[in-house]
């Protein structure tokens, strides 16, 4: 899989532009910028841009991970991603997994902020989420999603770390939140992408750049964690109460005054 050039981004975190989304003169799902190579469609997959990565980080929060493709006639297939760090896999997300994977074409917004004229994006949702102290990077085995009528199919990732770091930027903000069962004595517990009633919920919260304080709210009472609020950076728990988990965070600042928020579902 081609990774993305230094250009692009610098384009999606630039660009602003209000018109159509439509292809320049010139310009194809085969040569999507000007200055990159003419790939021949029929053989190779050609460009992609992963979201977020250590170029394109997210704030805050992420539990997706999107790979966008500038052609439109993608398909997916089977295969496993991992997400890895230095100690081992994090979490997995299998493709053929509807759950866990889905297929959708481009809106209107992601296509002009990328001067494409169509696409596709995939979005892989993850058991775990990102790491606020970054290191982690993916891994996926080959034909994880496929094109030009199953002939083309999408490249092993493995064996190099540098080739996709999903990151998370900011000061502040929500990380590796992930769901288990209780445990029973002191084994661990694998995550749950499916979190079920009377299942734990650990998350960390980092406070800084200005942010004091973390509110951690619930509209639907689906989740109950020890405090309302937070004031420290930590490691913290709560519990599942019901199975349309909803949640999140609100970050403020010393006068009470929202920096930020996150909201996670499940």
């Amino acid at each position: 899989m081609k990774k993305c050039l230094a250009l692009i981004a610098a384009l999606l975190l630039c660009l602003e532009c209000a018109s159509a989304a439509e292809w320049a003169e010139g310009r194809s799902a085969a040569q999507p910028y000007a200055g990159v190579q003419e790939v021949d469609l029929g053989a190779r997959m050609g460009y992609s841009i992963l979201w977020p990565s250590a170029k394109l980080p997210m704030d805050c929060y992420c539990d997706t991970l999107t790979i966008y493709l500038p052609r439109e006639d993608v398909a997916l297939g089977q295969g496993k991603l991992t997400l890895m760090n230095e100690e081992g896999p994090v979490a997995e997300a299998e493709f053929s997994d509807p759950a866990a994977v889905t297929l959708r074409p481009m809106d209107e917004d992601e296509l002009v902020r990328l001067l494409w004229g169509g696409g596709v994006a995939i979005e892989v949702k993850l058991p775990v989420s990102l790491s606020l102290h970054g290191g982690e990077y993916v891994e996926m085995e080959e034909g994880c999603f496929t094109a030009a009528a199953g002939k083309v199919r999408s490249l092993r990732i493995q064996g190099d770390p540098d080739a996709w770091r999903p990151t998370l930027a900011g000061e502040f903000g929500v990380g590796s939140v992930r769901y288990t069962s209780e445990p029973e004595g002191e084994e661990e517990t694998p995550p749950k992408a499916a979190p079920e009633e009377g299942d734990i919920v650990t998350f960390e919260l980092l406070l800084g750049g200005g942010a004091t304080t973390a509110v951690v709210y619930s509209p639907n009472e689906s989740v109950q964690t020890e405090a309302a609020e937070y004031t420290e950076s930590g490691l913290y728990t709560g519990r599942v109460l019901s199975a349309d988990v909803n949640w999140g965070v609100l970050f403020l600042n010393e006068n009470g005054e929202v920096l930020d928020s996150v909201a996670i579902t499940r």
